[in-house]
């Protein structure tokens, strides 16, 4: 498998129900998975991000998910991945890192996220630019 670089990275902090979180992901417009490869090199980062913004306390355990934007409300599974890691407290979540190697996959589910009472604690995008060579 290709390893790609995150093109986008989106830390929040939820303090809700398991259930609800997941409610609150399938109304952005993320359907849960099931995994078809190794994405623990993109976990990885995640984690990282997640110990740097959120510092967490060492009292809760990690859930990694993986799921597929809906480009519509009709389709299945044509959207980009985006990866999910939380970290949940009994049956609390905590706060979640959520990240995609597609650019503007994220961009279209913070607003969705954040009107569902998600506080961000960071989110940014990287725009591929193309480079231009002229001949002289």
């Amino acid at each position: 498998m290709r390893v790609r670089r995150l093109r986008g990275l989106a830390v929040y902090f939820v303090n809700k129900d398991e259930e609800v979180t997941m409610l609150d992901l399938r109304v952005a417009g993320l359907a849960p998975v099931r995994p078809r490869g190794e994405y623990s090199h993109y976990f990885e980062q995640l984690l990282n991000a997640l110990q740097e913004i959120v510092r967490p306390s060492g009292g809760g355990r990690l859930r990694k998910l993986v799921l597929r934007l809906r480009t519509s409300a009709r389709s299945r599974g044509a959207g980009p991945l985006v990866l999910a890691l939380a970290i949940v407290s009994g049956r609390k979540v905590l706060s979640v890192a959520l990240g995609s190697t597609v650019h503007g996959a994220l961009f279209t589910i913070d607003e969705r996220l954040r009107n569902a009472g998600w506080q961000r604690a960071f989110y940014m995008e990287v725009k591929p630019t193309r480079v231009q060579h002229t001949v002289q």
